[in-house]
């Protein structure tokens, strides 16, 4: 293959790769990518790997997009995750229907794309294929398009555009705007789970929260929709080329151009969020988008000209959405008036609330959930969807499974409820953020922990990486601030509360037991435990026979602790309010209560006059600019924070040898005095150096 063959066969699959993250299950809308970035983490999917044996994910495609020497080379890979999916998944699971889509996009557009361009492609059968192989290929079906034999060489189609793509190093929506999920979102099937044990069948439902919107939020969703249905002027998606931003290292130019640079990633990023309050804020920004392409590109490029199709159909599609009367958006046999929050018993309630909702299984055992959706149906009545977090006796685990105090998991059930159901709030503190601070925020009622996320359907505990992924869309923006604490937190650990369910005859290969449903629309009436070996993969201290466990981690076998020891978590008791001080004024929230209170965590330590006279010239770190290296300090804090070596050294009445002579006034010797007399603190200015090195340096410099 020729250099000008491989450059042309590059950049053909790097466009249908691009396109891979467009990809969209039709019934929820999520996008496919977040389960195909990355392949599963191997110290929570073992078994994964015992099954798979050429794991493959859009990531590693990337890294090869440079050396497939074959369009069959690529669509391979494709296939191979769609058959690992298959593979390792069941047939209902959301994973099998996201490959589905995967798969019809190799059949309907890779294959076909290639096809047309004279490339002799087939599908491969991965069915019987070993690790290594390259898979027997099946000669794809061309059909009537195909009315002649191609040139075997694809012909370079010439571009004299500025800005040929918007990512021209690949650059993946998940990889640099947002955070993969494939670990979050695993459990999220929507599928029927029959549960046993119970005089009737009963079914748990799963899946994401319903999508509620208002006419305007659809007449927005329809335009965008109807946009990505259209065809550039080379035949590709309309939408391609403006889904991502420029990347800055290949286009530096473009920000030093356009002041205001947005895409429609961005913009899909704020309807999921629902900043739009109406439809003009969001004409707004597709006009700010299109302008931009205008005048960053020449007239003669495909991107101009692309943009101006963009222009037309976006003008005559919002028309057509504008001319619609409101009821045509509105299902009146199942009329939902979204609402952004709800007023009950003297309180307000917004999504992302953390709550408690009565149990009819137990009623000491409020439900512990967060809020997703809030609507109002034509008889008045106001509703609500949330997601569960089950507490430790409502799921089924290991018998030898440890527990933090007032732990819960996140469930992949996302329940409708009356508005009446609620008892009030409460808290969820992610584990790794409590671990280092205390919620700086007046939150209600009890406060829980979540480190891990249930599936009940093969009843894993697999830990969260990303807390953002498990919450809702409007508010993962928002971070709640932490008052940091001295050392990290340390932890006690309990035993499961259902170990006395253990039958008397379990053995480790034990079937792995259901839970004892009750109430149709509750968490189960409790769980149940089961024995098994020794885990030698786990080093998180999920289990008292683990041979590996985290120092923050105090096992009840564990040799006792200074009860003194700061590092220490406070016992949480059921249903008692941590007080939060330094109260302040009500501000905006994101979630867990109305009003927000950030405590402040500078340091009120005032620099003496003289010293600070004498560190002008000291060079300081801007707090906004550096977020990342200060950790867990407050970086809203006013003020540059000043990094000293070493801790200051108390020596009345010290002059020190300044060889750089930066501060102060020299003498006729090359001395500078920082003596400041009374305070003590000279040391501080400029910390002295050991008597030894003193010596050298005096020896270099008279030498």
């Amino acid at each position: 293959m020729s250099t000008k063959e491989q450059l042309t066969l590059t950049k053909r699959i790097r466009g249908l790769y691009q396109e891979l993250f467009d990809l969209t299950d039709p019934e929820s809308g999520e996008p496919i990518q977040y389960i195909f970035n990355v392949v599963p983490d191997k110290k929570h999917y073992p078994d994964y790997y015992t099954f798979i044996k050429a794991p493959t994910s859009f990531n590693s495609i990337k890294k090869r997009l440079n050396h497939y020497q074959s369009p069959n080379e690529f669509i391979k890979d494709l296939v191979q995750i769609v058959w690992n999916a298959r593979t390792y998944n069941e047939k209902e699971s959301f994973v099998c229907r996201y490959a589905q889509v995967l798969d019809d996009f190799i059949k309907n557009r890779v294959m076909p794309k290639f096809a047309s361009a004279g490339y002799d492609v087939g599908y491969p059968d991965l069915s019987p294929i070993e690790e290594g192989s390259a898979g027997v290929l099946l000669p794809y079906n061309y059909g009537k398009e195909r009315q002649s034999t191609p040139s075997p060489t694809p012909v370079m189609h010439q571009q004299t555009m500025r800005l040929i793509t918007t990512t021209p190093r690949s650059v993946s929506r998940a990889s640099v705007r947002s955070t993969p999920m494939h670990d979050e979102e695993y459990e999220e099937e929507e599928e029927v789970v029959k549960k046993r044990y119970t005089h009737k069948e009963q079914s748990f439902k799963r899946g994401r929260p319903p999508v509620i919107d208002k006419p305007y939020e659809q007449r927005i969703k329809n335009v965008l929709r109807n946009l990505r249905r259209e065809k550039g002027v080379e035949g590709d998606s309309l939408t391609l080329l403006f889904e991502r931003l420029p990347d800055p290292r290949d286009y530096p130019d473009y920000y030093k151009s356009i002041t205001q640079p947005i895409s429609l990633d961005e913009i899909k990023k704020k309807i999921k969020q629902r900043k739009y309050k109406e439809v003009e804020p969001f004409v707004q920004d597709m006009k700010l988008m299109i302008a931009n392409a205008k005048y960053y590109n020449d007239e003669s490029s495909t991107v101009y000209k692309n943009t101006l199709l963009l222009e037309k159909w976006f003008v005559k599609f919002l028309e057509a959405e504008m001319k619609k009367p409101d009821s045509d958006f509105i299902s009146h046999d199942s009329l939902k008036l979204p609402l952004e929050q709800l007023e009950l018993r003297g309180k307000l309630y917004k999504i992302g609330d953390w709550i408690l909702i009565n149990n009819p299984n137990d009623a000491q055992k409020p439900i512990v959930a967060q809020l997703f959706r809030i609507w109002q149906t034509q008889d008045g009545q106001r509703w609500i969807n949330v997601c569960w977090y089950l507490r430790p006796e409502q799921t089924v685990h290991r018998v030898d499974r440890l527990f933090y105090d007032n732990e819960v998991f996140k469930s992949g059930q996302y329940r409708d409820h009356l508005a009446d159901e609620i008892l009030g709030k409460c808290y969820v503190a992610y584990f790794t953020r409590y671990q280092r601070g205390d919620p700086a925020i007046p939150y209600e009622g009890p406060l829980f922990i979540c480190e891990y996320r249930y599936n009940d359907n093969d009843k894993n505990f697999n830990k969260i990486r990303t807390w953002r992924a498990c919450l809702p869309d409007e508010i993962r923006d928002h971070e709640d601030p932490i008052t940091p604490l001295p050392s990290l937190r340390r932890f006690k650990k309990i035993e499961s509360p259902l170990k006395h369910l253990l039958p008397p005859n379990a053995t480790p290969h034990m079937p792995i037991p259901e839970p004892i449903i009750g109430a149709p629309n509750a968490p189960p009436l409790h769980g149940a435990v089961y024995l098994r070996d020794v885990d030698p993969t786990d080093d998180l201290g999920q289990y008292a026979s683990s041979r590996n466990c985290p120092k923050y981690i105090i096992r009840p076998n564990d040799p006792p602790m200074d009860e003194n020891d700061a590092s220490l978590n406070t016992p949480l008791g059921n249903y008692t309010r941590n007080v939060v001080s330094h109260p302040q004024p009500p501000a905006p929230v994101y979630h867990a209560t109305p009003s927000l209170t950030t405590v402040s965590t500078a340091s009120t330590f005032t620099v003496p006059i003289a010293l600070e006279t004498a560190t002008s010239g000291v060079l300081k770190m801007d707090v906004m600019s550096n977020k990342r290296r200060l950790g867990g300090l407050d970086v809203h804090s006013e003020g540059p924070v000043i990094w000293f070596k070493t801790p200051g050294v108390l020596i009345p009445n010290r002059t020190v040898v300044n060889v750089c002579g930066d501060f102060g006034q020299a003498d006729e010797d090359g001395q500078v005095n920082e003596t400041i007399p009374g305070s003590g603190l000279a040391g501080v200015v400029r910390p002295g150096n050991s008597a030894a090195y003193l010596a050298w340096k005096k020896q270099k410099l008279e030498g």
